[in-house]
C-alpha cells in the first residue's frame, strides 16, 4: 500500500496563502487608488458660479409632479431645462433616444475641449427622482446641476 506524502503545514501559509493574500492586498489597493496620467483638460482650472448651480439645482428639483420615471412630462421639462442651459454655455447637445419602461426617454452628450489634450472624462448623471415622492435634488438634480 502506498503512503500520500501530507503537504506541510508551513508551505501552506508560506507558499500559497501569503502570496495568495498578498496578491489580492494590491490588486484592491491599485483599483482603489489608480495610477493615471492626468493631461491638460483635466488640470484646467473650472470656475463654478455657485448661485447659478444652486439654482439649477433648485429648478430641477421644483418639477411638480418629480421627475419619477412614471411622470413623463416632468422628465421631459428636465430634459429640456438641461438642453437650454447647455446650449447658453455655448455646447451643442445631442440627444439619442432610449427606450424604458414602454416610453422614449434621452440620453444627452455634449463635448468639452480644452486645448490639443486628448484624455477624456466621461460624466454621467440621470433626471428622473429615486422615488414618487423624492425630489431628486439628494442624488439626482446635484449631479445633473454640477455639469450644466
Amino acid at each position: 500500500m502506498k503512503s500520500i506524502k501530507l503537504v506541510r503545514p508551513e508551505f501552506l501559509l508560506y507558499g500559497i496563502l501569503i502570496p495568495f493574500s498578498l496578491f489580492w492586498l494590491l490588486m484592491f489597493w491599485y483599483l482603489r487608488n489608480p495610477i493615471v496620467s492626468s493631461g491638460k483638460a483635466v488640470t484646467d482650472s473650472v470656475v463654478v458660479d455657485v448661485n447659478r448651480l444652486k439654482a439649477d439645482t433648485y429648478e430641477l428639483s421644483g418639477i411638480q409632479p418629480n421627475r419619477y420615471f412614471k411622470n413623463v412630462e416632468s422628465v421631459l421639462k428636465a430634459e429640456k431645462f438641461v438642453i437650454n442651459r447647455l446650449q447658453e454655455l455655448g455646447y451643442q447637445p445631442k440627444i439619442y433616444d432610449v427606450y424604458a419602461f414602454d416610453r422614449v426617454f434621452h440620453n444627452i452628450l455634449f463635448r468639452y475641449e480644452s486645448g490639443e489634450s486628448k484624455d477624456v472624462a466621461v460624466i454621467g448623471a440621470h433626471l428622473d427622482a429615486c422615488g414618487p415622492k423624492n425630489p431628486g435634488a439628494d442624488d439626482n438634480a446635484s449631479g445633473v446641476a454640477s455639469r450644466s
